[in-house]
């Protein structure tokens, strides 16, 4: 086995994590010889091929600085998340789905759930991702106490939250979808 480069053609900058969807790479990323201009990065690793998908201003959301490329239904997909609080506290998320690559048509989704004010601070930092099964999970990026986690379903639009106990260290890393073989062990 052996390492090779693949010219890419566009000089960018990476500016985020990727996420994978059918054998395609996305990532966000800004293009150097456009002013910056946020982009996202397609890269297909079986015909080892560079695409783009330039955001026009009607859908630039998806591109933020803030929000995560996920995988929803198949399609490569943009979520922000926004928080509010009060005595309730609510969070809500918009989601940026790439409808047609070629056309590079996007359609925005919003979402919105409470979560009791006890569970959540302000002044908490919290990754989001999706499992396989199209649920966000939202969680601290710090060890906190009580430390919660929060599920939502997008299709039922019902969310849970979940009380982790005894969790130490200071960082979180989180996995999704992991799979242990028991017998391994």
């Amino acid at each position: 086995m052996s390492w090779r480069t693949i010219e890419c053609g566009t000089p960018h900058s990476p500016s985020s994590g990727g996420v994978c969807i059918s054998g395609v790479l996305y990532y966000k990323a800004a293009d150097q010889l456009l002013s910056k201009a946020s982009m996202i990065v397609c890269f297909d690793v079986r015909s080892e091929k560079y695409n783009y998908v330039r955001v026009r201003e009607s859908s630039i959301g998806a591109v933020d600085t803030t929000t995560t490329l996920i995988n929803y239904k198949g399609k490569l997909a943009s979520l922000m998340m926004e928080r509010s609080y009060s005595f309730w506290s609510s969070i809500s998320f918009d989601m940026w789905v790439l409808q047609n690559p070629d056309k590079q048509e996007w359609s925005k989704h919003t979402y919105k759930f409470p979560i009791l004010s006890n569970e959540v601070r302000e002044d908490t930092l919290y990754s989001v991702r999706v499992t396989g099964t199209n649920e966000i999970v939202l969680f601290p990026k710090y060890v906190s106490d009580p430390f919660y986690i929060f599920y939502y379903n997008l299709q039922r639009k019902t969310s849970r939250s979940v009380e982790i106990q005894g969790i130490r260290g200071k960082k979180v890393y989180t996995f999704l979808d992991h799979i242990e073989d028991v017998k391994l062990m």
